[in-house]
């Protein structure tokens, strides 16, 4: 029989239990138990994952968040983690505060960054608090961190170095440090893109605080970068973890400048507020006369935009960094100094109107864009002279070893301009980190949109275009160095070969017989060659006197000529590609044959639309609660912000756009169910998620809607698709198969699904060219399609000029009449055109017409004719915030559809 004591001193395994129970209740409350319990397990507990639902609104952290985390509150290791902007580095050093119940010191150089981020906590209920110059109640600050009612505290490496090594000491003597974490890391580095003295001076707080674990963290950090960090910071023992720096959300796109106007306004996006570049939108520019000339030239567009740059006074740049964070303006065009203290999670654009001075720099900036994971796009306009001015602007009296550094990664910056090759690709290669798989993939680059069409029908990615350039640099190597003696720029030896009777030339000079040796070529083809060259460290360029530059041969060049090679081959750029094909083009007109792909002649195939083909009986049901999620979401939208004018906070801080997609899918009608919502956290919830539940409650009685639906429900919901259709859907790209569904199973029209995937109108048009060229069925009628019009682009193909010629889409539009169709409705008959011929190696093959197709904008209207668009004008004010219409609507265009715009000059160094 039992006795008491039995009962009470059960076996050790109870008891255990019993104490293991304890220690997650504790660590619910934020308890130090929670650190033994770490000790013993490998994976998150249950109170761990309550605590990152609590603060951050995550089921489950990513990959490699969670280890990090651990080796911080169990193991007290240093590290250093190099993490892709918007993959959660936060997460990593704010989670052991918050678990261990004591404060972590975070070290920026942003003041503005920081102070977003004292606020965002602020929203979740954790007290953090910044200690810098220019904050006012310093004292107050410094008196909460020692009675331990701060879990983050934020300062600047300045404040490190003028008497906070000291306080650091004191707080770790009182209320303890649970970690040290030094973001943007890469600024201790000598050769890291935006190197500052005081942070290499950190290391010795590391000595100051040797119990006390270190964390570096960088989104930019090639493997040299990231070893010095570990070596100036005295990290001991430190593991280095990288989580891939690819940000598969963003698209790349370079275009030469021509003027703002030109290059911007066909970026613009009407709203009902104004003109707008699809979202939120930061316009880099290199000086802060240019920053002030762009603002002038957006506004005047009627965009309400914002600038900031070091020459406004400090209230200035404050109400140009809270408008734009506040969604009062919808663009601030800057220079670099504001992009890198912003913590807006949505900015759907970033532009450089103007060359980034390096290639880690640029990585770095574009970073701004789609921090919340939704697509968005880096685009920059360059011209020659930016890269004449950044590299006169390297200081030449700097450590040689560093100046060789520097001059490196401007060419790198060169390259990425003028490479033919993946440009998401390129930068991962430059950071040591590697794109997943070797396929060219749509939404990643103009560069992968114009190879696609050199792509084998499985998708791989094209050989990298290579050339031989052996014959024309020996030839230019002979005229720098014997003609000119490395005394000169690139014009007189390029105007010595093609010939030119310029004064600039001597008599003797032109009795040489290398004299016109290259008359064959362009001017645009040397000049692309020798870029080429310098590029790839054939050729050098140095700054003479105050404007000038000469050219000399380095030794890489000197040894190529000594070798006696005759071939020189070297990846081609887009700017020698396109100077070749100018040459191809003039030879064509001469009689010569130029590259086609041909139409067949016979049809072979019909293609039917929804029409004459069979998809579901319950499309039509789909269809209406499609459109009234939009409207819901337009609503959540606008409540959000509305709170968060009413807290003085910026609307991400109420609800991310990922949280009110998902708001609009589930529909909660009770606090319990708003628990299901990803990306809201729980302590956010409960500020605002009485609010949110009764706006959804109302609309779903009025509109006779579901309710708490499965956050995990598919787009398709429950629609069965004939077999024959559901195997063709199969083999398209998921992102394009959610396409098809929201806009033909669903009956969606293109402009709601647009403002749902938060992707362009024309990219979803793209995305149904695509599953028409396969043979799948489209809405026509919705579209702004009908046969005849289909004919009528037939008939133009198989007619001189283009005579069955369908390689590109520019010689086509050119000939249709004039504002009759926009590129991506031309793109769309083409493939059903091809799909009927059954075109070999049809698939991509088109170009985009004059940019990026998701540039350009295709409004369908009720009567299926095309429409013209009416430009409304705006003073770009600010007043009551509402919802941006990127959300709700269009997404960034490049319109066909304006008579006015058709016969533009492309802007694009892409034909």
């Amino acid at each position: 029989m039992a006795t008491d004591d039995d009962d009470f001193w059960g076996d050790d395994d109870d008891l255990i239990e019993a104490g293991d129970a304890m220690e997650r209740q504790a660590s619910l409350r934020g308890g130090n138990f929670v650190v033994a319990e770490l000790k013993r397990q490998d994976t998150p507990t249950e109170a761990v994952l309550a605590c990152l639902k609590r603060y951050f609104g995550h089921s489950n952290f990513r990959p490699q968040q969670w280890e990090i985390v651990r080796r911080v509150v169990a193991d007290r290791g240093d590290q250093l983690v190099v993490m892709s902007t918007g993959y959660g580095k936060s997460v990593c050093y704010q989670m052991p505060a918050l678990l261990m119940d004591k404060l972590t010191v975070v070290i920026s150089p942003l003041i503005s960054l920081m102070e977003d981020q004292v606020k965002n906590l602020a929203s979740v209920n954790v007290r953090a608090v910044l200690l810098g110059s220019a904050q006012t109640d310093n004292e107050g600050a410094r008196q909460a961190v020692m009675r331990g009612e701060c879990r983050l505290l934020y300062v600047t490496p300045e404040f490190i170095d003028n008497g906070g090594q000291s306080f650091l000491k004191e707080v770790e003597l009182g209320p303890g440090i649970a970690l040290v974490a030094i973001d943007e890391a890469h600024c201790v580095s000598q050769w890291g893109h935006d190197f500052r003295p005081s942070y290499r001076k950190l290391g010795n707080l590391r000595k100051q605080l040797p119990s006390i674990p270190f964390m570096g963290l960088t989104a930019t950090a090639t493997p040299q970068v990231r070893t010095d960090i570990v070596s100036s910071l005295g990290l001991r023992d430190a593991k280095i973890t990288c989580t891939g720096l690819d940000r598969p959300n963003l698209y790349l796109r370079v275009c030469k400048k021509t003027t703002s106007g030109q290059d911007l306004r066909p970026l613009l996006v009407n709203g009902d507020s104004g003109p707008h570049f699809g979202g939120p939108t930061i316009i880099y520019c290199p000086t802060r006369d240019k920053v002030e000339e762009i603002n002038g030239d957006c506004r005047r567009m009627g965009v309400a935009c914002t600038m900031y740059h070091a020459g406004l006074s400090a209230a200035a740049r404050k109400k140009a960094h809270i408008d734009f964070s506040t969604d009062k303006m919808t663009t601030i065009v800057a220079t670099v100094a504001f992009g890198m203290g912003i913590d807006k999670p949505d900015v759907r654009r970033v532009i450089h109107y103007g060359a980034a001075k390096d290639i880690e720099a640029y990585y770095q900036e574009i970073g701004r864009a789609g921090r919340d994971c939704l697509p968005s796009t880096a685009v920059l306009f360059w011209e020659s002279r930016d890269l004449i001015i950044q590299r006169s602007m390297l200081n030449k009296d700097m450590n040689q070893a560093y100046l060789s550094h520097a001059m490196n990664m401007q060419r790198k910056m060169e390259e990425y301009l003028v490479t033919n090759e993946c440009r998401r690709k390129f930068i991962l290669t430059h950071f040591g980190d590697r794109l997943s798989g070797d396929t060219v993939k749509s939404n990643c680059c103009d560069n992968c949109d114009q190879n696609a069409a050199s792509s084998t029908a499985g998708g791989q990615e094209a050989e990298k275009s290579v050339v031989d350039c052996g014959a024309e640099a020996a030839q230019l190597f002979q005229v720098i160095s014997r003609v000119f003696n490395s005394r000169c720029g690139l014009t007189k030896p390029i105007a010595f070969l093609r010939g030119s009777n310029s004064k600039q030339l001597q008599s003797w000079q032109t009795n040489n017989p290398l004299f016109g040796a290259g008359k064959a070529k362009s001017e645009r083809w040397w000049k692309a060659l020798a870029q080429l060259l310098r590029i790839r460290g054939y050729l050098d360029e140095s700054k003479f006197g105050d404007f000038a530059t000469v050219v000399s041969l380095p030794s890489k060049a000197e040894a190529w000529i000594r070798s006696g090679e005759s071939q020189l081959l070297l990846p081609s750029t887009t700017e020698l590609t396109e100077a070749t094909k100018e040459k191809t083009v003039a030879t064509a007109a001469g009689g010569s044959d130029t590259p086609q792909r041909l139409l067949p002649e016979r049809k072979t195939r019909t293609w039917q639309d929804t029409t004459q083909m069979r998809l579901t009986s319950e499309s039509s049901n789909k269809s209406g609660d499609e459109k009234l999620m939009v409207e819901l979401l337009k609503q959540l939208t606008d409540l959000r912000n509305n709170l968060a004018a009413e807290t003085d906070i910026a609307p991400y801080m109420v609800a991310s756009n990922k949280a009110l997609v998902e708001l609009s899918r589930v529909r909660p009608s009770s606090m319990q169910t708003l628990d299901q919502i990803d990306d809201l956290p729980v302590e956010r919830a409960k500020r605002f998620g009485d609010s949110f539940v009764q706006l959804c409650r109302n609309f779903c009685e009025q509109h006779s809607l579901s309710t708490n639906n499965s956050s995990a429900a598919a787009l398709s919901g429950s629609v069965q698709l004939p077999t024959e259709i559901q195997s063709l859907v199969d083999q398209l790209p998921s992102t394009t198969a959610q396409t098809y569904y929201l806009c033909v199973i669903n009956k969606l029209d293109v402009k709601s699904a647009s403002g749902q995937r938060s992707l362009s109108e024309s990219t979803l048009m793209n995305h149904l060219a695509s599953a028409a060229k396969i043979g799948l069925p489209l809405d026509l009628a919705q579209l702004g399609i009908t046969r005849e019009m289909i004919d009528q682009v037939l008939s133009t193909v198989r007619s001189p000029p283009i005579s069955s010629d369908i390689s590109r889409l520019k010689p086509i539009m050119e000939v249709l009449p004039e504002g009759w169709c926009c590129y991506p409705r031309l793109r769309i008959m083409l493939s059903i055109i091809e799909y009927e011929h059954e075109s070999v190696d049809s698939s991509d093959q088109l170009d985009s017409g004059p940019g990026k197709s998701s540039f350009q904008s295709c409004p369908i209207s009720s009567n299926n004719t095309p429409l013209v668009r009416q430009r409304t004008n705006s003073d770009g004010g600010g007043g009551k915030r509402k919802l941006p219409e990127w959300m709700a609507a269009a997404s960034p265009t490049n319109s066909r559809d304006s008579p006015a715009q058709a016969k533009r000059s492309r802007s694009s160094i892409f034909k």
